[in-house]
């Protein structure tokens, strides 16, 4: 979820590098991009550290997460939003227990700023809903809102691909929190 987020503010700051060259547009986002993410993997490997202290067996995973990228001028600056929803399903491919966490989530960029350096701070906003589905019923992981800041380093071709993306901070974090996730994998796959 949030490498894609990263990759989004990685086109916007190319964007705005050639920004200038844009045309206005009267209606509508200027640039538009439905976009699929997919992929699977060992926990313990793809997100290390994964739960060391609550979970003592292979966890493996799989997702796919889809949504919609725009882009648009505000006040003379090129803001990016999008809108995803996925789905995350875990196993534990010892005993075949699995669980599936259902993700819709919305980022909003709220400030982009051009460095003097020629780089790209953006202060990005990502409200999100994350449920737990097993056969035990579902569960809510949490509903909340996610402040980030993230400096984009534009590449030296137009591409965003050749950006890099750096978060700086997480100023803000608000929102409810439901039963830690590594609880519930410990308790549903274990």
């Amino acid at each position: 979820m949030f490498r894609r987020t990263a990759a989004v503010a990685a086109s916007i700051a190319s964007l705005l590098i050639v920004g200038s060259a844009m045309p206005a547009v009267a209606a509508g986002p200027p640039y538009v991009e439905n976009w699929v993410d997919e992929g699977s993997g060992i926990a313990q490997e793809y997100y290390a550290p994964f739960c060391t202290e609550e979970v003592d067996f292979e966890v493996r995973f799989s997702f796919h997460d889809e949504g919609r990228f725009q882009l648009m001028e505000r006040r003379g600056a090129l803001y990016g939003q999008s809108t995803h929803h996925g789905e995350w399903t875990w196993w534990n491919p010892a005993n075949g227990a699995a669980l599936v966490v259902q993700v819709d989530g919305l980022d909003q960029d709220l400030a982009v700023t051009e460095n003097a350096d020629g780089t790209f701070t953006i202060l990005s906003k990502s409200p999100a809903v994350l449920v737990v589905h097993s056969e035990r019923g579902a569960e809510l992981v949490g509903a909340r809102t996610v402040w980030v800041e993230l400096l984009i380093e534009p590449g030296p071709t137009s591409s965003p691909d050749d950006d890099i993306v750096t978060v700086v901070d997480v100023p803000k974090v608000s929102g409810h929190d439901g039963r830690p996730f590594c609880d519930i994998v410990a308790d549903v796959l274990g």
